[in-house]
């Protein structure tokens, strides 16, 4: 894609690490009003569209640090598959296919290795934030594990170590019916879990609002304010926007299990302008 097309919608203090990353049918190309992340496979191949500025740099070098705001306007091209709570049915728009995969808007740590060669680490991230059915992330043990979310974490606070030895025994103590209930509202605490299902039209525009704040972060969808994490992730954390098409099953009751989903149709994250300020 040429640069010019990048320049044109990203306004930031500093982006001279910026990247793309394509894997599979990924692609990243100019759109009507800024660009385009888009995949399109019919097989379960992991693809991938992202661009992100941490590249080959150590965690230490990464760039953002509280307090800064990140505003990201942007809309995709399906619906998502969202979880009725109050029936408990899955339910999914009829007229279109949802979007599969993962996708998302924020900062985090790449604790996975999946640009460069670091040691493995637990994860850190504040984002929007989106996974269809079969993911089931359940970090918290209100919310489905799957939707689309504003949400905190941080396993790396000196809280939840004390937890880890522990989490090999969790799916055994999870069969205690009065376990989980106690105890892993104290584990999400730990690890500055804190996040809310979001039932907006993602299809729409909107300018998805991130305010890192030294001891809160607050997340807005255009004017409104739709969520406050009481947590504040300790930098430094890299910026990354993705669309892929992978699934995660990992729960407190020792559910692990991942992979790539088949895509029924091309599915896009368009972005029409990313802008980083610091307060």
């Amino acid at each position: 894609m040429p640069d010019t097309a990048l320049k044109h919608i990203i306004h930031l203090p500093e982006h001279k690490h910026w990247n793309e990353t394509f894997k599979g049918t990924g692609q990243i190309s100019m759109a009507q009003e800024g660009i385009e992340l888009s995949i399109e496979n019919r097989d379960k191949k992991y693809s991938n569209a992202q661009i992100d500025d941490y590249r080959n740099l150590a965690r230490r070098e990464f760039l953002w640090h509280p307090p800064l705001s990140l505003e990201v306007k942007s809309h995709f091209s399906r619906p998502t598959y969202q979880a009725n709570l109050h029936s408990g049915i899955e339910s999914i728009d009829k007229d279109n296919t949802p979007l599969l995969g993962t996708a998302g808007i924020g900062f985090w740590n790449d604790p996975f290795l999946m640009t460069g060669l670091r040691t493995p680490s637990l994860p850190k991230a504040l984002w929007f934030f989106y996974a269809s059915p079969p993911s089931n992330m359940h970090t918290s043990i209100d919310l489905p594990g799957y939707g689309f979310k504003a949400a905190t974490i941080d396993a790396w606070k000196p809280a939840f170590l004390k937890y880890l030895p522990a989490m090999p025994l969790m799916p055994l103590l999870s069969s205690i019916p009065s376990f989980l209930p106690k105890v892993w509202p104290k584990v999400e605490r730990s690890i500055a879990c804190s996040e809310k299902l979001l039932t907006h039209n993602i299809c729409e525009s909107h300018t998805y609002k991130i305010d890192w704040l030294e001891n809160h972060v607050d997340f807005h969808i255009d004017a409104d304010k739709v969520f406050t994490s009481p947590y504040s992730i300790k930098g430094p954390l890299g910026l990354v926007i993705w669309l892929d098409n992978q699934y995660l099953r990992l729960t407190p009751r020792g559910q692990f299990s991942f992979g790539s989903l088949s895509l029924q149709a091309k599915q896009s994250l368009f972005l029409d302008s990313i802008k980083i300020t610091t307060l």
